[in-house]
């Protein structure tokens, strides 16, 4: 079961149960979300739900009211959702039921990670702003103070972790995206200070020096005219080395973790190729190059990935199969690239796949027909864990995964018979020929001596 107030409260179940009424159900309903497990009395109950002036039969229509919903929710296996002891009433919440409590873990986790792994707080607090739907306990008629105190708590921490996201992707130097959501932020929030000093350095890093620079001085001149009140330190400051361009601020994104392998030749040719596989890349979780021996699926694939570098902020890794002849060693040849340490008896696939956990990381699997199978399994597992991790293979054989999207590689583009040495140049696998040529012999030519060997 699911209980969400992040947004309009509602209760989701397996089985389709009926929603709370709107009214005392919700009410009550709502009170109990404010202390999941925790009883609370009658007295206070009753107070929450009535005020001052409760009926007399207020503790009948409580009993009432607790009953309805004991019903609705029905029971976990070891005994009913609502339950009552001498303390009063509680309902039983398990773990990761409700919204609010798995938005307050997201953020609590990423206040000191923002500082330490970026990455990963943008990964955690990009997937839990999925689960604000808009005010907290909309729909509660009458909302009881202790939900409106839940509310008001529940607002702060979105906008905390509003803040924290924000930072985070700063640091990843993300500024150019963020600019028009920052803007729409300090409009809906005119005096919040900290998210002014986040819009003023992404405006900076934009370029925007005069922008940064007004919505300081807009900042301060609200702060004084409707509050009484000076900007902070920190804001100062940052106007301050706004002014005077303190390299320092224009932060450059740290390069993404890679192990490909450097470029010894020339990528030749292949451009509209290039551009499916990268787009192919980007549309789909994983992706697998097939083709003969020697068409260019290694070539193909490592360009690839080291054209999409920049977009996988958690890396690019190339796990090199080519030289595994036991199916039973292909996870340990990628623990082995990404440097882990695998306890005894742990499953290494299993190790593998967390360790890229949500990251947004890109795992080149290469040179797979031989071992399909292993293969096939640790690509099922890197991107089966979590929403974050991509994979490229080579395979002279599908990998028969579900997802798996296949793209076959075509030959180098081939002149026709008889063609001229002015004509060859133009063909991508004779251009290939002749810089792998000058490579070995700096005076070979293309001419009409060596064309009709060429081609």
């Amino acid at each position: 079961m699911e209980f969400a107030v992040l947004g309009p409260l509602r209760v989701r179940s397996d089985d389709g149960a009926p929603e709370p009424r709107v009214g005392a159900q919700h009410g009550l309903l709502a009170v109990l979300l404010t202390s999941p497990n925790v009883a609370i009395s009658d007295d206070r109950l009753i107070d929450e739900l009535w005020g001052g002036d409760p009926p007399a039969s207020a503790r009948h229509l409580l009993q009432v009211y607790a009953s309805e919903l004991r019903g609705l929710l029905g029971r976990l296996p070891d005994g009913p959702r609502i339950v009552r002891d001498r303390n009063g009433y509680a309902l039983r919440v398990q773990p990761n039921e409700l919204d609010a409590e798995r938005f307050e873990t997201a953020v609590v986790r990423t206040r000191e990670l923002q500082e330490v792994d970026p990455e990963a707080a943008d990964g955690i607090l990009a997937e839990a702003m999925r689960l604000w739907r808009g005010a907290p306990f909309t729909g509660v008629r009458h909302p009881s103070p202790a939900v409106r105190t839940q509310a008001e708590y529940l607002e702060r921490l979105h906008l905390e972790g509003l803040e924290i996201w924000i930072e985070a992707r700063l640091q990843l130097g993300r500024h150019r995206e963020l600019v028009s959501e920052l803007s729409a932020l300090v409009a809906e929030h005119p005096y919040d200070e900290a998210l002014h000093a986040q819009l003023m350095l992404a405006l900076y890093r934009c370029g925007r020096q005069a922008e940064a620079l007004e919505t300081a001085r807009a900042l301060e001149s609200r702060l004084r005219d409707d509050l009484a009140v000076e900007a902070s330190a920190q804001v100062r400051d940052l106007y301050r080395r706004i002014l005077l361009q303190v390299p320092e601020l224009m932060l450059e994104p740290p390069e993404p973790p890679s192990n490909l392998p450097g470029r010894l030749t020339t990528f030749v040719g292949r451009s509209r190729e290039l551009q499916e596989v990268i787009e192919l890349v980007e549309a789909s979780r994983l992706a697998t190059l097939t083709g003969p021996g020697g068409v260019g699926k290694t070539r193909l694939a490592v360009e690839a990935a080291q054209r999409l570098r920049p977009r996988f902020p958690g890396g690019v890794w190339w796990i090199d199969l080519a030289s595994v002849t036991d199916p039973g060693l292909v996870a340990d040849e990628a623990a082995r690239v990404l440097g882990l340490t695998v306890m005894p008896g742990q499953e290494v696939v299993a190790a593998v796949a967390r360790a890229f956990g949500r990251r947004r990381a890109l795992v080149l699997v290469d040179n797979c027909e031989h071992v399909a199978t292993a293969a096939a399994e640790l690509a099922a597992a890197v991107v089966g864990g979590t929403a974050g991790p991509y994979v490229l293979a080579t395979s002279r054989t599908p990998l028969r995964v579900e997802g798996e999207h296949l793209w076959t590689v075509p030959p180098l583009s081939l002149p026709a018979d008889g063609a001229q040495p002015a004509e060859l140049v133009e063909f991508d696998a004779v251009r290939l020929f002749v810089e792998r040529g000058r490579a070995v012999d700096p005076s070979f030519a293309l001419d009409a001596g060596t064309a009709p060997a060429v081609l």
